[in-house]
C-alpha cells in the first residue's frame, strides 16, 4: 500500500517491500561476495543482467533495423545499454566486442549468449568475476577442455575443479591474447572454476578462497540484500533490473576532486566552494550507510534508481525530501549547470522498508521514455543510468553529498 503526497512537483511515496516487485535476479549472486571484498569505503559490486538487456533490446529495436544488424552489431547494442559491466568482463568486452565475442566460445567452452547474469567485486589484483547463465556456463567437461587447450592446469579446491595459469598476480606479455576473457589483454594470471551453478574467476588464489568460504557459509550481507531488494522495486509498473552498482561501505559522495579543473573561479572563490561542498551545506541529506545505483526498464521507460540505506525511517524520509530540493537548488561543480538541467528526467522519491534489521532506504528515481531504435546499434540509449554513473565517477553528485 502506498501513501503519496506532492512535494514541489515530485512524488514522495512510502511503501513496504511486497510481492509486487519483479523477480530478483541480483540477490542470488550476492551470496558469492565475501566480506573482505567490501572492507574499503570505495569497494563496490557491479551487476548486469545480460539476458534482460537482450530482451529489452528485442522489444525496443524495430524489426527493420534488427534485420540489418550483424552479430557484432547486436553485441555492440548490448554494450550500449549495459554500460557498467563488471571490471573483468568490461575489459574483455572492450577488446573482443567487435568480433561478436567469438573469443569466449573458443577459450572458455561457452559463448557470450550463454552468459545471462554477472557480478564483479574486489580491487586489483583480487578482482573477481561470477557468471551465471545456461547450463553451458557450468559444463565442467567443456570448460576444462577449452582451458586445458589454452595451457591451463587443473586442481581440486574445496571439492570444486579449478583451472589456473601463472603464479598469483603474475603476467606474461608474450602470452597476451585480447580475445581471452580471463585477463587475456595483459596476459595475466587467472583462476577459474565452477561452484553453486556459477562460473567464478579471479587473478589469484586468495580471491578464489574467499569466494569458496563465502559460498560455503551460504550467507549474504544484509546491507547488500537490502540494496538489491530496493533496486527491484517497481517505480510506475512492473519491469526488470538491467544493471546495478552497489557501494556497501560508508562512501562519501561529496564533490571535490573535479574542482582542480575549474578555471572560471579565482583561488578564494574555489576555496570557498570546496569548503561549502565538503561541509555538505545546501544538501541537507543525512549521512547514509550504503548507496546503490540501478538501471530498470519499465515498459517503454528507462528508470535509473539511487538507493540510500539508513537505520531509521525518519532519516530515510528526511533524505527523500532533501534530495529533490537539493537538485533544484544546487549546481554541478564540474559544469556550473543546475542538476535539474543535467538530469532532465521525471524525478520521484520513495521511502522503502527493507524488512528485518530496521533497514530503510530513500529511493530517488529518474525516468524517461525511450523511443524505438530505428538506426544502428550506436543509437541505443543508455540514459539516464549512464548519466548518473558518469557523474559518480566524476564525483559530481553534490545533491547526494551527506551533511557532515
Amino acid at each position: 500500500m502506498r501513501a503519496q503526497s506532492a512535494i514541489g512537483g515530485l512524488i514522495l511515496a512510502a511503501l513496504a517491500m511486497t510481492a509486487e516487485a519483479a523477480e530478483d535476479r541480483l540477490t542470488p549472486l550476492l551470496r558469492f561476495v565475501p566480506p573482505a571484498a567490501l572492507a574499503g569505503p570505495q569497494d563496490a559490486v557491479s551487476f548486469v543482467d545480460l539476458a534482460a538487456v537482450r530482451s529489452v533490446l528485442a522489444d525496443q529495436v524495430s524489426p527493420t533495423a534488427m534485420e540489418t544488424w550483424s552479430e557484432a552489431d547486436r553485441a555492440l547494442a548490448t554494450l550500449m545499454r549495459a554500460t557498467n559491466l563488471p571490471p573483468m568482463l568490461a575489459d574483455y568486452a572492450q577488446n573482443d566486442g567487435a568480433s561478436g565475442f567469438a573469443g569466449m566460445e573458443a577459450h572458455l567452452g561457452f559463448g557470450w549468449d550463454d552468459v545471462e547474469r554477472a557480478i564483479g567485486f574486489g580491487t586489483p589484483p583480487a578482482t573477481t568475476l561470477v557468471l551465471a547463465g545456461t547450463p553451458r556456463v557450468t559444463d565442467a567437461a567443456a570448460i576444462g577442455e577449452a582451458l586445458a587447450a589454452g595451457g591451463f592446469a587443473v586442481e581440486e579446491r574445496e571439492g570444486h575443479p579449478f583451472w589456473w595459469r601463472l603464479s598469483d598476480n603474475a603476467s606474461d606479455l608474450a602470452s597476451r591474447d585480447p580475445s581471452h576473457p580471463l585477463r587475456g589483454a595483459i596476459g595475466g594470471s587467472a583462476r577459474a572454476g565452477i561452484l553453486s551453478e556459477a562460473f567464478v574467476a579471479a587473478g589469484n588464489w586468495a580471491a578464489i578462497d574467499a569466494v569458496l568460504a563465502q559460498d560455503a557459509a551460504a550467507g549474504t550481507s544484509p546491507d547488500l540484500a537490502a540494496l538489491a531488494h530496493a533496486l527491484n522495486q517497481p517505480v510506475a509498473e512492473e519491469g526488470v533490473l538491467l544493471q546495478a552498482y552497489l557501494i556497501p561501505g560508508a562512501v562519501d559522495l561529496a564533490p571535490g576532486a573535479e574542482l582542480a579543473g575549474r578555471t572560471d573561479l579565482d583561488d578564494e572563490a574555489l576555496a570557498a566552494l570546496r569548503e561549502r561542498l565538503l561541509s555538505g551545506e545546501g544538501s541537507g541529506v543525512p549521512r547514509y550507510r550504503a548507496v546503490a545505483f540501478g538501471d530498470r526498464q519499465e515498459g517503454d521507460r528507462a528508470v535509473a534508481v539511487v538507493a540510500l540505506l539508513y537505520d531509521s525511517e525518519e532519516a530515510a524520509q528526511a533524505a527523500a525530501e532533501a534530495i529533490p530540493a537539493a537538485m533544484a537548488a544546487l549546481q554541478s561543480t564540474a559544469t556550473s549547470r543546475p542538476y535539474t538541467e543535467l538530469l532532465p528526467y521525471a524525478v520521484a522519491a520513495q521511502v522503502v522498508h527493507a524488512g528485518g534489521g530496521g533497514r530503510h532506504l530513500a529511493l530517488i528515481t529518474f525516468s524517461t521514455e525511450l523511443a524505438p531504435v530505428e538506426g544502428g546499434p550506436l543509437t541505443v540509449s543508455p540514459a539516464p543510468y549512464r548519466r548518473l554513473i558518469d557523474m559518480l565517477y566524476r564525483r559530481d553528485l553534490g545533491f547526494l553529498a551527506p551533511a557532515h
